[in-house]
């Protein structure tokens, strides 16, 4: 013997046929229907686009006053000084030894193309 659970309201649940019956609404919506939901993707699309750009102009702000911050440049600034006085002296002590080594005079003049270091 079959039991049929019924809902409050006496009314036997359909699963399959509710989402049949919801598929079928899908096919059955008017112009006017489809226009809006086109409409509504529209402006979804629109706004994300929009926070997008919100976005985009914060991070460029900060990124700007970071840029601009005098320590960053201080910073920026040491670190190229480090870097040639660096540079400066290994170019030296690899010319001080060209005459031990006959191939490190050929990286030398390659190391230094323009003469920035001489």
């Amino acid at each position: 013997f079959l039991t049929i659970n019924k809902t409050k309201d006496n009314k036997v649940p359909r699963r399959r046929g509710d989402i049949s019956n919801r598929l079928t609404n899908l096919d059955n919506m008017t112009k006017k229907e489809r226009q809006a939901q086109k409409e509504l993707k529209k402006q979804a699309i629109l706004a994300d686009q929009n926070e997008k750009a919100s976005r985009h102009k914060r991070k460029v702000s900060i990124m700007e006053r970071e840029l601009n911050d005098s320590t960053y440049q201080h910073m920026i600034k040491r670190h190229a000084e480090v870097f040639d006085d660096n540079l400066d002296d290994l170019m030296r002590k690899l010319k001080s030894k060209v005459a031990l080594h006959s191939k490190l005079d050929n990286l030398c003049i390659r190391l230094d193309y323009n003469g920035y270091l001489s």
